[in-house]
């Protein structure tokens, strides 16, 4: 996914951005030393390696995949030695993960975007409408950015609702 910037102010004057990578940097909060804070799923994927293992076992999955299919629809001619010939599937095979995640974040993005517009364009959109529709809830924050200054972490939560007639909150990660 192409890296970009988002920021948001809190009402106390301390802004969050969120970098490439899961990094961010939080200003304005004398607690804090300057300097980048990972995020919550980056926290995840590093705390044992774990979540790492399905990533791990996808990314290689796809590469296999990539690999076996070209080898398959191009079979070698001769017209170039044979190590440059395998060498190129390789290097074409090896590219497939970072696709995948492209378009994987890209389209999350547009759900997102589409949940937050009550845009029922995408199944998971329809999906997540009638969540909210089903439960009552309006629209507190969208995307809205918390941090720990005492862990040194920072999060971002997808939505906050509440529940219609009630001070009930509710917290949803899509």
């Amino acid at each position: 996914m192409a890296t970009r910037s988002k920021s948001q102010t809190t009402d106390t004057g301390i802004t969050i951005t969120l970098g490439g990578n899961g990094q961010y940097t939080v200003k304005g909060d004398k607690q804090l030393a300057p300097g980048r804070l990972p995020g919550v799923t980056s926290i995840i994927r590093e705390a044992n390696g774990s979540s790492l293992d399905p990533l791990m076992r996808w990314s290689q999955r796809l590469i296999h995949n990539s690999a076996r299919k070209t080898l398959i629809n191009t079979p070698y001619q001769g017209i170039t030695p044979w190590e440059t010939y395998a060498s190129n599937i390789i290097d074409v095979a090896a590219r497939e993960p970072d696709i995948a995640k492209t378009k994987g974040g890209s389209h999350g993005t547009d759900v997102h975007t589409a949940i937050e517009n009550r845009d029922p364009s995408y199944p998971e959109s329809r999906a997540a409408i009638g969540f909210l529709e089903d439960n009552n809830l309006t629209t507190v924050a969208c995307e809205f950015y918390v941090y720990s200054p005492k862990y040194e972490y920072v999060g971002s939560i997808d939505f906050i609702g509440q529940v219609a007639g009630t001070e009930t909150l509710l917290i949803v990660d899509w």
